[in-house]
C-alpha cells in the first residue's frame, strides 16, 4: 500500500523499489491451497469478514465466500499488487540486511537468490510485519514422546500426532494465533472423525484439544445478523 500511495503521488512523483525476501507478495498470507511455505495455514478460517479487510479500491468478488480462508486472502492481496505495482521496481526473494544514511542518501545492501548488491535511495520504507517472529512460552519443551511445535508450524494432523493411536493436543496461549489454531486442529479432528474417506491418523475419535490461556479469551462473532435492528430514540428531560 506505501509503494501504490508513493506511484500515485503527484507532486513529488516518485520511482518506486520493492524488496520482499518471499517470491510472491501477500507478506505471512499464503496464496494457494498447498502453499505451506508462509506462516499461516491455507485453509484457515479468516477471524473477520471480506467486507472488513476490503481495501476501498480493490473490492473482493462477489462469489467470494464471507469469511474467507487464508489462501484466498492472500491471492486477494497478490492480484492487488499485480493491479497497482506495474510501474514499480519489485524485486522478490531478495531480503534487505542492511540499511544505512550517508549524507543524503540511503545505502540499502541486499541479499537474495545467491548474489548481494548496494543501492542508493533518496527515502526508505520499512515494512517489515509485527508479527515476524515465532516466540515460544518458556518451559515448553519438545522430546521424543511429546511433540512441542509453534503454530505457525502445524500443517496437518499426520505430521502433528504421527503413529500415536490417542492423546491429548494442548494449545499454549489466549491470542488470536492460539484461539485460531485451535479451531483449526478441532476442524481437522472433526474431518477425520466424520469425512467418508479414509482417516490420516488412527483413532481421531480418540483425541482431544485442550486450550489453556492465562485470561479469558474474546473474540469478534465469526458471522453477525444481517438485518440492522433501530433503536428506539428516547428524549432526555433535563432537570
Amino acid at each position: 500500500m506505501a509503494a501504490k500511495t508513493l506511484l500515485q503521488a503527484q507532486k513529488p512523483s516518485f520511482r518506486v523499489t520493492v524488496y520482499d525476501a518471499h517470491e510472491r507478495a501477500g507478506g505471512l498470507w499464503p496464496s494457494r491451497r498447498d502453499d505451506f511455505s508462509r506462516p499461516i495455514h491455507p485453509l484457515m478460517v479468516a477471524n473477520v469478514s471480506r467486507h472488513t479487510m476490503q481495501f476501498s479500491d480493490f473490492a473482493w468478488d462477489d462469489g467470494e465466500a464471507l469469511m474467507p480462508l487464508a489462501w484466498r486472502v492472500g491471492l486477494h492481496l497478490e492480484r492487488y499488487a499485480e493491479r497497482y505495482l506495474a510501474k514499480a521496481e519489485v524485486v522478490f526473494g531478495s531480503r534487505v540486511v542492511k540499511a544505512v544514511r550517508e549524507k543524503e542518501e540511503w545505502v540499502v545492501e541486499v541479499e537474495g537468490k545467491g548474489s548481494s548488491e548496494k543501492r542508493k535511495f533518496d527515502y526508505l520504507v520499512v515494512s517489515t510485519g509485527y508479527f515476524g517472529g515465532k516466540r515460544m512460552p518458556n518451559g515448553v519443551m519438545g522430546n521424543e514422546e511429546v511433540k512441542a511445535i509453534h503454530s505457525t508450524d502445524y500443517r496437518d494432523l499426520r505430521s502433528l500426532v504421527g503413529d500415536r493411536k490417542d492423546g491429548k493436543i494442548l494449545i499454549v496461549g489466549g491470542q488470536l494465533s492460539g484461539v485460531e489454531i485451535a479451531a483449526t486442529i478441532a476442524t481437522n479432528l472433526s474431518s477425520a472423525v466424520n469425512s467418508p474417506g479414509p482417516s490420516p491418523i488412527q483413532n481421531p475419535e480418540q483425541f482431544t484439544v485442550h486450550h489453556l490461556a492465562e485470561r479469558p479469551t474474546w473474540v469478534l462473532p465469526l458471522i453477525t445478523s444481517p438485518k440492522v435492528r433501530m433503536a428506539k430514540s428516547h428524549s432526555v428531560k433535563q432537570f
